[in-house]
């Protein structure tokens, strides 16, 4: 898709795109720390700041993004034309040892997404754990957080850790908070 509308607009889609951009670049950064002789791959970049960006480059694909306007962490629309905006989407990474750290955070990320006056709010969470307990964790954060939404989706993918043999599994969850959009 190379320009999307705001009535094609899905979450699944949306979320399956963000994550295929960063399994790619995992792999990348993975086999560049692996010419240095380190492992490495997203577990190793602690920025919530690179992983915006890496979606906001991800969503440009389909859709006129805005990364990081007005405290909003991406905006998407239609055109160039700010009247055709229809998403505002916050980001965070759940990372710290207990995620305890972002609970407070995506909290208000939460409220400000209800608020918003842009007719589809989502809420999308970057996080890394053992492979397989990735349920665990999502619903660790869905309880902290009281989150209510209308629907989720997760895309996940496999990555090394920083210990040989060590299993990982990097995600990104898409959660809609908020959809009045019309659709025909």
């Amino acid at each position: 898709m190379l320009q999307g509308t705001a009535t094609d607009f899905t979450l699944k889609e949306f979320v399956d795109q963000i994550g295929s951009a960063l399994e790619f670049e995992d792999k990348k950064i993975t086999a560049i720390f692996a010419l240095r002789g380190y492992r490495g791959g997203l577990f190793k970049i602690f920025r919530e700041q690179y992983l915006q960006f890496v979606t906001w480059q991800a969503a440009i694909k389909s859709w006129d993004a805005r990364l990081e306007i007005a405290k909003q962490d991406l905006i998407l629309a239609e055109t160039e034309d700010v009247n055709t905006e229809f998403a505002r989407i916050e980001m965070k990474r759940y990372w710290s040892v207990n995620g305890r750290q972002e609970i407070t955070t995506i909290k208000k990320d939460l409220d400000n997404l209800v608020k918003s006056t842009l007719p589809v709010g989502i809420m999308l969470v970057f996080s890394i754990n053992v492979l397989g307990e990735t349920d665990k964790y999502i619903q660790l954060l869905e309880a902290d957080v009281q989150m209510k939404f209308i629907d989720k989706h997760v895309c996940s993918f496999e990555t090394m850790g920083p210990k040989p043999n060590e299993r990982l599994e990097f995600w990104v969850a898409g959660w809609l908070i908020k959809d009045t959009l019309t659709r025909v």
